[in-house]
């Protein structure tokens, strides 16, 4: 185990060095963002040939270094604020629990952290030493009509006191994943729109609910489609060489979503107007396949929302943590017929949000890859 983790910690240090170095490069390239990542210059920062070449102690060792690394940052800024209740609501997909599940295995030991289901739209833990809270909001189509509901939910715990304990100071936020297809094998599960319109909706909503809560913007992460197999694979080889059939099949599905919405304004639309609906459903079909150009364009469009945030003002503030730079090009950190997740990165994801939360908190903490605003 000694071994094990000398050899991680080296990795480590390497990883801390590369990552910084893969913000740095995409950013400086970011006039290229809507034309996909194949122009951009390639880090050379790998850490394994692939993800299953990482054994159990590695993983370990990995995970307990970052681990240690994010409880101290976690102390020093709690430290700094005199340990003022500190709630972390992380809102969004399964990247999102995954990133809460890795802070509160170390903020709350023995308890099982990374689960979820039908009935779970909602987990949290909560560290006494330090009193941060850490929660995930199950809102994949980032709605804001769930914020709203956990807003009331919150609103209603009692005292005045104890809703202080529960009300967030820091709201973080992605939901690129399941804002993509492949076709009729893989449909869009939430109704599209334009990526910067959702992020921009859901900015709005929490700014109207929360006004003094720190907004953090998550781009979305990297596709990896050569770890695509069987159907996905197939559907990925259309996106490239025959994108008319995926969209027709796309198109089809969200027509008969939309008509069965039999009470929705859209339903309404797509029988006054049944052509000029398909058209724009054509267009959002035809940008929001499940390859890396589309992740790429969502990064751009969320950078874009985020600019804009800026721009008018209010609220505690707003920033970024790059996921899609920390994952381009990195399909070692992600398991075969998956592509899209990256266990092995999700402390690095992490490190940087505690960065940005730090920098704007009060804790004067850099991490991976500096603060999320700093060159975005």
């Amino acid at each position: 185990m000694r071994n094990a983790a000398r050899i991680v910690l080296t990795l480590a240090l390497v990883t801390l060095a590369g990552a910084a170095n893969r913000l740095r490069l995409v950013r400086e390239d970011d006039s290229t963002a809507d034309a996909g990542p194949e122009k951009r210059p390639v880090p050379e920062i790998q850490v394994f040939d692939d993800f299953s070449s990482i054994g159990p102690e590695q993983r370990d060792a990995w995970l307990s270094i970052w681990s240690t690394q994010a409880w101290a940052m976690l102390q020093s800024l709690q430290a700094g604020r005199d340990k003022a209740p500190l709630h972390l609501l992380m809102v969004g997909d399964s990247t999102m629990r995954k990133q809460k599940a890795y802070l509160c295995d170390f903020l709350e030991p023995g308890v099982q952290h990374d689960f979820h289901g039908p009935e779970m739209v909602e987990s949290s833990c909560f560290n006494r030493e330090l009193k941060v809270r850490v929660t995930h909001l199950w809102s994949p189509c980032c709605r804001p009509d769930d914020l709203r509901h956990l807003a009331q939910r919150l609103a209603d715990e009692g005292s005045v006191a104890k809703r202080a304990l529960v009300e967030p100071q820091v709201v973080y936020h992605n939901c690129g994943l399941h804002l993509m297809h492949l076709g009729a094998f893989r449909p869009f599960e939430c109704l599209p729109r334009p990526y910067e319109e959702v992020i921009t909706g859901f900015q709005r909503a929490l700014q109207e609910v929360y006004p003094s809560t720190l907004q953090v913007v998550m781009t979305t992460h990297s596709i990896c489609e050569p770890l695509f197999t069987g159907g996905y694979r197939d559907a990925v080889d259309q996106a490239h060489w025959n994108p008319e059939a995926l969209t027709d099949a796309c198109v089809k599905d969200l027509s008969q979503r939309l008509w069965r919405a039999k009470d929705a304004p859209s339903a309404a639309a797509t029988r006054a107007a049944p052509e000029g609906v398909t058209r724009v459903l054509a267009g959002l079909c035809r940008s929001g396949m499940m390859i890396d150009d589309t992740a790429a364009r969502q990064r751009a469009a969320a950078l874009k929302a985020v600019d804009a945030a800026r721009r008018r003002g209010g609220g505690a503030g707003i920033d970024v943590v790059d996921a899609y730079a920390l994952t381009w090009q990195q399909c070692w950190a992600s398991e075969k017929m998956d592509g899209r997740h990256y266990p092995f990165l999700v402390p690095l994801e992490a490190q940087q949000f505690l960065a940005v939360v730090s920098r704007w908190l009060g804790g004067g903490v850099v991490g991976v890859g500096g603060s999320g605003s700093s060159g975005v």
